[in-house]
């Protein structure tokens, strides 16, 4: 009876376990599509033997633990690569967006209304008392001034959106520390008391996931099973808490955010991500084209009004500036507009005859002829060739986040599909765990049917017996 009775113990045990090993694959292929799901597995391990005379007595077997596929390395990898993901992604959405602007498409762009500009000064020189031909000296210059105007307004504009990008970007990080901090605590929790804690950390290195790609984190599980999350070696999340990141304006004025962290200014630790993309964009990228556009604009206004001042207009009059000259620290990219509304005041000649209005067209010529001129303050190079350099640079930075970007994507697909091979749920493999528990639960009830027969049996004889 003492036989019967542990063989039927040793076929519940042998249910349970492969019931609860069912289970566990069935929700495996319930969840094969849930973002950062770990696949579980139970492992089994055989009961304490019962020792008998003859020697050692099976006694079944029980669920050791519910064991999920995770691999901490390729996971911290994954992390790491996402950062730069994060951060070729956006620099990308930016420079394809500047690029657009210079992209001088349709004949509108700067470098169309610069040679437009200067032919007109052409065309003046041959006909130099004609109003309708000075009129299109100033629709020209106009056209050029207010191309230059609404490049750089659209860079402003672009740098802003960056900006506020980073203050939300900011609110995003503190929502997912925040996050994080709670699973920390709910992981320390539940497995001290010695319950699986899989799901809270599936939790945890999805958000830990998702915060690499908006900064440069670093991240390691302590011995109380709770993730500290630093960022240059200055802790977002420790234990249970979490330290907020705060956008910050500076007190120059400036309307840029600072990033800080407990009153510390840690704008220039911030190297990848989404964040380290969004600050080189705006600190970096934009200041440069800006200035670049600047300088050009400086220059055209010097030399054009340089020139213009130096001549005579068809009143007979001295030419003053033709292009209005900036204040002082403001910027001739931002301001530059024509200071001339009445054509007859284009200054074409250079000298006066003795009456009558002038018809010399030396200064028109000298005018069209900066189209060519290497201008010392641009590097000895013509308006057109700086421009060119301004255009190359931001093409090339722009080709390069492109580039960067699909090269990143390729990286993190190839990690994603490593992580997803030790981690990820293959149907295939479950469809066949799952026949295994079936068959073996099968088995197992047949087992333990055959046992209550016997002892149902047993438990007659000795009962007729009496």
């Amino acid at each position: 009876m003492m036989t019967l009775f542990s063989n039927l113990y040793l076929g519940l045990s042998a249910l349970r376990s492969q019931q609860l090993a069912l289970s566990i694959a069935g929700n495996n292929v319930a969840n094969v599509n849930t973002p950062g799901y770990s696949r579980q597995r139970a492992i089994m391990a055989e009961l304490d033997p019962l020792q008998i005379s003859e020697g050692q007595l099976g006694r079944g077997v029980r669920i050791l633990e519910i064991n999920a596929a995770r691999d901490r390395f390729i996971e911290a990898r994954l992390v790491k690569e996402n950062q730069g993901l994060g951060q070729f992604d956006i620099m990308n959405q930016n420079l394809q967006q500047i690029e657009a602007l210079f992209a001088d498409s349709g004949g509108t762009g700067i470098r169309d209304a610069l040679t437009k500009f200067f032919n007109s000064f052409s065309d003046l020189a041959n006909n130099p008392t004609s109003i309708a031909t000075r009129q299109q000296v100033l629709i020209a210059g106009n056209n050029v001034a207010g191309s230059i105007r609404n490049s750089y307004a659209q860079m402003v504009t672009t740098q802003s959106i960056a900006n506020q990008g980073i203050k939300t970007t900011i609110d995003q990080i503190n929502g997912l520390t925040d996050q994080i901090a709670k699973l920390n605590t709910q992981v320390a929790s539940v497995e001290a008391l010695g319950q699986d804690s899989t799901r809270f950390r599936d939790q945890r290195q999805l958000l830990v996931g998702q915060l690499g790609q908006l900064a440069n984190i670093s991240y390691m599980e302590n011995d109380a099973r709770m993730v500290t999350v630093q960022i240059n070696g200055r802790s977002l999340v420790e234990n249970g808490n979490a330290t907020a990141l705060a956008a910050t304006l500076p007190p120059s004025g400036s309307p840029n955010f600072t990033i800080t962290m407990n009153g510390n200014n840690i704008t220039s630790e911030v190297t990848s991500g989404k964040l380290g993309g969004l600050l080189q964009v705006r600190d970096v990228n934009i200041p440069g084209y800006l200035q670049t556009l600047d300088t050009m604009a400086g220059a055209l206004i010097t030399q054009v009004n340089t020139i213009h001042s130096g001549g005579f207009d068809l009143t007979r009059a001295v030419g003053g500036s033709f292009f209005t000259p900036p204040s002082v620290g403001a910027s001739a990219a931002q301001t530059i507009a024509v200071a001339i509304t009445d054509p007859a005041r284009i200054a074409a000649a250079t000298t006066l005859p003795p009456s009558g209005p002038p018809g010399d067209n030396s200064n028109a010529r000298a005018l069209a002829n900066l189209a060519t001129a290497r201008i010392s303050s641009l590097g000895s190079v013509t308006f057109s060739e700086y421009y060119g350099t301004l255009v190359a640079r931001v093409g090339g930075q722009a080709r390069e986040a492109a580039d960067g970007l699909k090269t990143q994507r390729q990286i993190v697909r190839q990690v994603q599909n490593l992580r997803d091979s030790v981690s990820g749920v293959s149907l295939d493999e479950e469809m066949a765990s799952i026949i295994q528990y079936q068959k073996a639960y099968e088995a197992s009830a047949r087992f333990v049917s055959i046992v209550n027969a016997l002892t149902d049996e047993t438990i007659r004889i000795l009962g007729s017996g009496r």
